[in-house]
């Protein structure tokens, strides 16, 4: 069993013994958990002779049994549960009795600081503009968020993907598209999985039930035939790296793209509309913030409607929505001091 898993997502776990001898497993395991799928046993010899408990006596090939354990999500961002697995040999009359421990993760966002007040000012060349100060936002939890920006309100300001940033993700997606589709006609069995994961790339990703649960369903699927299939792994890995550098010029000419990018390892927060910017309608408006957060299990989590920040713009320029924020663990005072 492992000795980690993100909280709302599956885990296995299995136990082997001598198959000479005839024995009884007993697997005890705690609220937080549920078991899914057992392996190698005959159904109808399974008991549960109370809760949280399962035992088995007969099993299809003798010498294993293999089970997929899922965790809820939590209350806390981290707890760590003991599962109890018993093997009583019937053949020596002995019982050997194993614990193991599991941390169960997720992130958990904290608001630091949400300034009442900005000013956005132009960076050199005047396209883009950069506040004084950041909304702050740590994430204290062992798990990624996956979040997504929107406006709560556009009564002063508007939401638009940023021109070769949107350029950047059509041509990849394209070139994407051509490589994978020529790998699903040399890799046949694979066309479904491709095909799903290419929708998925075309289409934005949607905050809701059906959405996250379509999302998951493909990841899952691919990273099985990921695992199933080195050679497979390797292929579809050099379609996806071919289609990325023949496109990232683009994004090293973004020097605050590239500054969110180096963020991410540090931060552990994904922000899925990194490439949108916020066009502000007047020199002065009131920004109203909202923030849809998940993580790489598709968890939900409360919707997050920030304090209004009034904006005060000192000349023109876009904003864009990953310079709104700082969520590194520490203050990062380089990049203060260059606005200073």
């Amino acid at each position: 069993m492992p000795d980690t898993s993100i909280q709302g997502d599956n885990f296995p776990a299995h136990v082997i013994w001598d198959k000479s001898e005839t024995v009884k497993i007993r697997v005890k395991y705690p609220d937080a958990l549920e078991v899914k799928e057992v392996f190698n046993v005959v159904p109808a010899s399974v008991r549960t002779p109370e809760n949280g408990v399962l035992e088995f006596t007969n099993f299809v090939m003798n010498g294993y049994v293999g089970f997929v354990l899922r965790s809820k999500r939590l209350e806390a961002a981290l707890v760590r549960e003991q599962v109890a697995f018993e093997i009583e040999s019937l053949t020596k009359a002995s019982t050997e009795r194993y614990q193991k421990e599991i941390s169960l993760f997720r992130p958990a966002l904290e608001l630091i600081n949400v300034p009442p007040r900005v000013r956005a000012r132009p960076q050199p060349g005047g396209r883009f503009a950069r506040l004084d100060e950041k909304i702050r936002i740590r994430n204290t939890g062992d798990g990624t968020a996956i979040i997504q920006v929107e406006l709560q309100s556009e009564e002063g300001f508007e939401k638009r993907t940023l021109a070769e940033l949107d350029d950047f993700r059509k041509h990849f997606i394209d070139d994407v598209g051509i490589k994978l589709t020529a790998l699903s006609v040399e890799e046949p069995t694979r066309t479904n999985v491709i095909l799903r994961f290419l929708k998925l790339l075309r289409t934005p990703f949607i905050f809701n039930e059906e959405g996250k649960a379509e999302t998951k369903s493909i990841f899952d699927d691919l990273v099985k035939a990921l695992q199933d299939d080195e050679n497979f792994m390797e292929k579809f890995a050099s379609s996806l790296a071919t289609a990325f550098l023949k496109n990232m010029q683009v994004l090293t000419e973004i020097n605050s793209f590239m500054e969110y990018l180096n963020s991410i390892g540090e931060g552990r927060v994904i922000l899925l509309n990194s490439t949108d910017v916020i066009r502000a309608k007047k020199p002065s408006g009131l920004l109203r913030l909202k923030i849809r957060i998940t993580d790489l299990a598709y968890n939900d989590y409360p919707l997050v409607e920030l304090p209004p920040i009034v904006v005060r713009w000192e000349g023109t320029g876009d904003l864009p929505v990953h310079m709104l924020f700082d969520w590194r663990n520490k203050p990062n005072l380089v990049a203060r001091k260059k606005d200073e």
